[in-house]
Order: C-alpha cells, then structure tokens, then sequence
C-alpha cells in the first residue's frame, strides 16, 4: 500500500462536521458527535499517558516497543473494560470499534486500531475523514493486480477448493479438476482457526444527490454502518454499506433487503430518493 499509495478522488465526500450521523437510532450531526464519543477514543487509546504514542511510536515499525506491544496484547473488549464510563458509553465505543473490524469487539486486537490510529496522527476524528476522503487508485482490484504482478511464485485462481488436507508434516489443497497445492512446512490446522468477518459489502446507487450521511448499528443487524461515498457520474450518489451477522432471508429480492438496510442506517432528514442499482 506504501508504494502503490492513495488518491482523491474529485467526486468523493469529506466527512463534514454538519454530516448526519444515525449512531444505532441516536440521530445527530458529526460536530455533536464529537463532544459525546471522541472524547472516549481520546481515553480508549491513551494506555500509556501519551496519547498511544510510547506503546506505537513508529506506526509504520509496528514492533518496535516490543515490550509494550506484548503488555498491550489484548483484544479492543477487553480494553473498553479497563475504562471508568457509563454502560451507554461502553455500548457506543464497541459498536465503533466493532465497525473497523466488522466483527465483535471481543474478537479484535487492540493493537490494530490503535495503529491505524496512530497513522492518523493520533487523532480519531481525522482516521474518519482520511478514510472518507482518499481511496485507492482504480478500487481493490488494480491493488491486487499489482501485487500479482510482482509475485514470482506459482499461482491458481478461480479453482474450486474441494478439500483441505492438514498434519504436521504439511497442507494439501486439492482442487477440482484433480490439480494440488501442498504447502511445506506446515500451515496451522484449518479446524482450529475461525474468520470473524462473516459479513460483506454492498454498493448502492440513489437518484438524490444531496443524501449525505453515516449510520452505524448493532452487528447482529442487517447491515452495521454505512455512508454516502462520492457524487456518481450519473448525477446521484453512491453509498457503501458493510453487512452484518443477519443471514439474508430466503426468497426475498437484493433491493428489498438493501431498502431495509437503508431504512436502518440513515437519519430520518435523509431522502434517498429511488435505489436504482445494486451492485
């Protein structure tokens, strides 16, 4: 990501401070956003009295203080317990750390956010503004492309995985059509690892061009967070919304759970208009 680095796109959105925000039904702007919960990632972060900065000094050298990485080698959970707030504030700081690791707050290393803040200038309120307002050049897929383009090893894609095959002495993948990947030495055991992001992303279209906001919600809903992402070239704008936990229901139509979705995230001033595509 260093090399390939970030771009600004010309129709993306900045996080202004009048942006509605809708923080599980809680419906406010960012500005009065700031004086209820920044204030808790100011707190959430300061584990050593300087703002993060002794344990991360260096957030591009990760392990450089290793001796406070290993004493602060917990999970997001377990530090939110460690501050003296409200139950409602311990509720609002999970739900927004939970919406950086699309999963449960239980289930995310601390050390994680906290360098992605320390990127940002140990500074929350611009970690959101940075990531609303830069993107990488030509979306995920040149990214990966350009990976691939510097790997020499062998590789397959678009193969069906019918089984995984794992001891001490290695892995073996076999995939359909009879070829095999073995790894050597061995990969961890497959049946001992869970992958907590269980959710996805969706992209929608709305005819309105002014529909700016950004929602956040419980992971056990359809969706957890969402926000308006650029002016489209269409005339509308674009969003992205990060599912969450709930299975989609059987028989019913993309839109129609996508609507759902929308109706969940935005604040009640929000017109979408009409929901025109689904990606």
């Amino acid at each position: 990501m260093s090399r390939y680095g970030l771009t600004e796109p010309k129709r993306s959105f900045v996080l202004d401070p009048q942006t509605p925000l809708n923080l599980d039904s809680n419906q406010q702007s960012l500005a009065n956003a700031d004086d209820s919960f920044f204030h808790l990632t100011t707190a959430f972060f300061n584990v050593d009295g300087q703002g993060g900065r002794f344990v991360m000094p260096q957030p591009k050298q990760p392990l450089l203080n290793r001796e406070a990485i290993k004493q602060w080698n917990i999970s997001v959970k377990e530090r939110i317990d460690q501050l003296d707030i409200s139950a409602e504030e311990e509720k609002i700081l999970a739900l927004w750390m939970a919406i950086k690791g699309l999963t449960d707050a239980s289930k995310i290393g601390f050390l994680s956010p906290l360098r992605l803040y320390a990127l940002s200038g140990y500074d929350f309120q611009q970690y959101l503004q940075i990531n609303g307002t830069f993107k990488i050049p030509r979306g995920t897929t040149a990214l990966a492309n350009a990976i691939f383009s510097e790997f020499n090893g062998s590789a397959l894609f678009n193969r069906k995985v019918t089984s995984v095959t794992s001891n001490s002495a290695g892995a073996q993948v076999t995939i359909e059509g009879g070829e095999d990947i073995a790894f050597s030495p061995a990969l961890l055991s497959f049946t001992s690892i869970t992958h907590h992001n269980i959710g996805g992303k969706l992209h929608a279209h709305s005819s309105d061009g002014f529909s700016r906001f950004f929602g956040v919600t419980s992971l056990q809903k359809a969706a957890c967070f969402g926000f308006t992402e650029s002016e489209s070239k269409a005339g509308g704008t674009n969003m992205i919304l990060f599912k969450g936990s709930q299975p989609e229901v059987r028989g019913r139509s993309p839109l129609s759970i996508l609507d759902d979705v929308l109706q969940g995230l935005k604040p009640d001033t929000v017109d979408l208009g009409t929901i025109a595509e689904y990606l």
